[in-house]
């Protein structure tokens, strides 16, 4: 035996053992010296099977490679951040550990292991992580972002500011992040706000869709604080910003205790957010009891509470106190659909058309709701849509209803044809979307369904037809964005 070589040969397995780790020293034991083209091959596979979106996959290569080079601290982030992307949360998290115990964190890992310990529901640690990265000065845009997001979640709002302006100090500053910083200043510095919302406008953000933000800075110029901020809220929630607008609403009543319709405001929205709510609005009402706006504000605050009963009781009041309002005879129409009682639905849809003296908007209304319902599609929905449609040939609401109508009476070939057009006239129609989805489905096209599933869940994620596209999206076992 060679009892020299064999000693020689421990005293080289040792020192490697001291630059390998462990895996390498095991390797070297059993014979088997690492291998470079397994090793390229693992980290190529590892990015290709990552660029087509199978992370678990990648993350099993990126472990191979780690075992091979375990001194090399990139085969072990990669790692990790596949297991990130799989979803794979404690996974990460364990990588991360054993990264950070090797070399501090980067900005870029500092925000991964905050989205890994989000994930986990450890809301809390993940801020921590990403307040520290901030903290040492690393300026990562990813992370900037979602520390931003995380103080916006926790109601934060001037660390969310703050984090923002952060952003907006970068040449590379994105026209979203600028538009959500405006809306963050728009609550104590209407003029600082107004300027970062036409800088958002330069880099492409499209000005329509600004329209009632902008127009709510517009008024505020000399009006009392109370009242811009209820504007403010108004606006925020009409784009679907219901968290600050909830703010909004909440400095305006502080600002003015007695001021009822932000306060009327308030109890709806935090009805919206899930909230308690009821005593915001009891108190709003027993300031304006005679204010019909108010009134409604309660009635919708019932309706998103589930009481039907109750929201139809207070928006009956709101109508006899604003006879003329067709918008409030809708509302009311909804409460009986609640409660599945349609013929007193449709009798309150038919009122609110004639209230409007046969606005196209309401007959619109009326329409979509027999297709919706399912209710006397054959004689009252189809017949009044292809009314509608040559009246207004450009709308694509109608034209998708329309082909919705026909599917509903058993005209495959003619729903196609007019959900299709109507997706000419307008891409980004949820309704569009969400038939086209449902008419491919039909037809067990389910790749082609979940395209335009996703589509109407991403335009409409709060609302009926988003809630409609998860549903069959989780139901025919698609990805769900």
């Amino acid at each position: 035996m060679d009892t020299a070589g064999t000693a020689s040969r421990r005293s080289l397995i040792a020192g490697v053992a001291l630059r390998l780790g462990v895996a390498g020293a095991v390797v070297l034991l059993l014979g088997l010296s690492p291998v470079p083209g397994r090793l390229v091959e693992s980290v190529e596979q590892g990015r290709a099977v990552l660029s087509a979106g199978d992370s678990g996959e990648a993350a099993a290569l990126f472990r191979v490679a780690a075992a091979y080079e375990p001194w090399v601290d990139r085969h072990l982030a990669a790692a990790a951040r596949a297991e990130l992307e799989a979803g794979r949360y404690v996974q990460a998290n364990a990588l991360l550990d054993e990264l950070a115990a090797r070399r501090p964190l980067s900005a870029e890992e500092m925000l991964w292991r905050g989205v890994a310990y989000d994930g986990q529901g450890q809301h809390e640690q993940a801020l921590a992580v990403w307040e520290q990265a901030w903290a040492a000065g690393s300026v990562s845009e990813a992370s900037i972002e979602a520390l931003a997001a995380a103080y916006l979640d926790a109601g934060e709002f001037e660390m969310a500011r703050l984090a923002l302006e952060e952003l907006a100090r970068l040449d590379t500053v994105k026209a979203d992040v600028l538009v959500r910083l405006a809306m963050l200043q728009a609550l104590d510095d209407t003029e600082a706000a107004s300027a970062t919302l036409h800088r958002a406008v330069t880099l492409g953000y499209p000005e329509t869709q600004l329209e009632p933000l902008s127009g709510a800075l517009a008024q505020a110029v000399d009006d009392p604080r109370e009242l811009q901020l209820h504007r403010l809220g108004v606006a925020l929630l009409e784009i679907g910003e219901r968290q600050l607008a909830a703010e909004a609403f909440d400095r305006a009543v502080r600002s003015n205790p007695a001021y009822a319709e932000p306060l009327a405001y308030l109890a709806y929205t935090q009805a919206l957010l899930d909230q308690p709510s009821l005593g915001a609005m009891q108190q709003a009402l027993s300031l304006a009891p005679e204010s019909a706006r108010v009134h409604a504000l309660a009635g919708l605050t019932w309706r998103e509470i589930g009481r039907p009963a109750e929201a139809r009781a207070e928006l009956e009041r709101a109508l006899a106190l604003d006879p003329s309002n067709p918008a409030l005879a809708v509302e009311i129409a909804s409460t009986h659909r609640a409660e599945r009682q349609l013929i007193s639905a449709e009798a309150w849809m038919r009122e609110a058309v004639k209230l409007s003296q046969g606005d196209l908007t309401f007959r619109r209304l009326l329409a979509e709701f027999y297709v919706d319902e399912g209710y006397r599609v054959g004689d009252q929905g189809l017949p009044l849509l292809m009314t509608l449609a040559e009246q207004a040939p450009g709308d694509a609401e109608i034209r998708a209803a329309l082909g919705w109508a026909h599917f509903l009476v058993g005209d495959v070939e003619a729903a196609f044809t007019h959900v299709d057009e109507a997706l000419q006239l307008d891409e980004n129609s949820v309704r569009a979307n969400a038939h086209k989805a449902a008419l491919l489905d039909s037809q067990g096209r389910l790749d082609e369904a979940a395209v335009y599933y996703r589509r109407a869940l991403e335009l409409d994620p709060d609302g009926p037809f988003g809630a409609l596209a998860r549903r069959a999206l989780e139901r025919i076992g698609a990805r769900i964005p």
